[in-house]
């Protein structure tokens, strides 16, 4: 990214001086005309001559000015997709199933990280528990949790311990600072 930006910066210093030599020479051109006889018609046709390459030179310098913007912004945006920004500020606990997958296989057992709110406080904790899976949509989690309690499965959100899941609309977990 800094040798993009060290080229942009380098073709508008080039731009610069192209535009100065060019603006050099139309002062040249008009001094020279404002001197009498030969000596001042012929610096200003000289100085005149000059002026197309050094319009050429400005021209050149501005395309290579566009092209350098381009690679520049082509470099920024390519940065832009390499930086991951949560919407909210947290800590994502969890990112590994996706909404309406099972919680585990059927008939068997896994033991997950869960996270429990606490609604009215909205105080999070984390608690060890065991899922037993009944079927894909029921399953039963035996812990220390109890009934109302919201909690979050790998990606499946369990309303309470009674075995009813339900896809959770989220793959993701976010903790406030106060859960720390």
């Amino acid at each position: 990214m800094n040798q993009v930006d060290l080229a942009l910066r380098a073709a508008n210093s080039n731009l610069n001086a192209a535009q100065q030599q060019v603006n050099q020479i139309n002062a040249t051109i008009g001094q020279a005309r404002n001197q009498d006889g030969e000596e001042g018609q012929a610096a200003a046709d000289d100085a005149a001559g000059q002026l197309p390459a050094a319009q050429s030179g400005v021209e050149s310098a501005q395309v290579a000015v566009q092209q350098a913007q381009a690679t520049y912004d082509e470099a920024v945006a390519q940065a832009n997709k390499r930086t991951v920004t949560a919407p909210v500020s947290g800590t994502v606990l969890t990112m590994s199933a996706v909404p309406g997958a099972a919680i585990v296989d059927e008939g068997k057992e896994s033991s997950a990280v869960m996270l429990e709110t606490n609604a009215e406080t909205h105080e999070f904790k984390r608690v060890r528990v065991t899922v037993k899976a009944k079927n894909n949509t029921k399953a039963v989690v035996e812990g220390n949790v109890s009934k109302g309690d919201v909690i979050m499965l790998d990606g499946a959100s369990a309303a309470d311990n009674t075995g009813d899941a339900a896809s959770s609309t989220s793959q993701t977990a976010a903790s406030d600072e106060r859960a720390r």
